[in-house]
């Protein structure tokens, strides 16, 4: 399993094992800033690296990944990219017991093959066309905490595209996940400071 970029191009983009963080963001500009050196920190970790879309975004964030020197072996074999509607969906619904136990078992399946950990992202908007509260996205990140976290070798930053919730929402959902040291702008807390360096 040798992956060929270096640690050293991306230190103040990783994150411990066990970080649950977040990034609220208003352009693709912003997300691409901090998705990209993510994943390619977590490929320098030797970590199973995992994507999970709304839409399809392999594209943009292959070539971003391209720029920053992965090659096509390392992207085939160590990135998966799977749409909501296969990895969160169970009957039409978001379930959010059962989204953890997809990453329960996406974790497992990474320790299995020799991964350093596993480390994922999620466009959460993906998830409010399926679901009847937006609370139901809070009890799922709590789950996160309580059963992936606490037991499996794992990072994950959560996206929410700042337009498509309400800011009561958003509040919610810094309580429940991680933050960094230092000082945080107002509404952009979590890793939005890292994506505008």
């Amino acid at each position: 399993m040798s992956m060929e970029l270096s640690k050293e191009k991306y230190p103040t983009r990783d994150l411990a094992l066990k970080k649950h963080t977040y990034l609220i963001y208003d352009t693709f500009e912003e997300r691409q800033r901090m998705v990209v050196p993510y994943l390619c920190a977590g490929l320098a970790n030797q970590e199973k690296c995992l994507y999970i879309m709304d839409h399809n975004i392999i594209p943009e964030i292959t070539a971003g990944l391209d720029k920053q020197g992965v090659n096509a072996w390392t992207l085939q074999n160590h990135v998966s990219f799977f749409p909501i509607r296969e990895a969160f969906l169970f009957e039409s619904q978001f379930d959010p017991y059962q989204a953890t136990l997809f990453l329960t078992e996406q974790a497992r399946q990474a320790n299995r093959e020799g991964y350093a950990a596993l480390r994922f992202c999620c466009e959460m908007g993906g998830i409010v066309p399926y679901i009847s509260d937006t609370k139901v996205l809070v009890k799922y990140e709590t789950l996160l905490n309580r059963f992936i976290f606490c037991k499996y070798n794992c990072t994950a930053l959560c996206l929410y595209e700042a337009r498509q919730f309400q800011s009561e929402l958003l509040l919610e959902v810094e309580a429940v996940h991680a933050h960094p040291p230092g000082k945080s702008r107002p509404r952009y807390e979590g890793l939005m400071l890292e994506a505008n360096r």
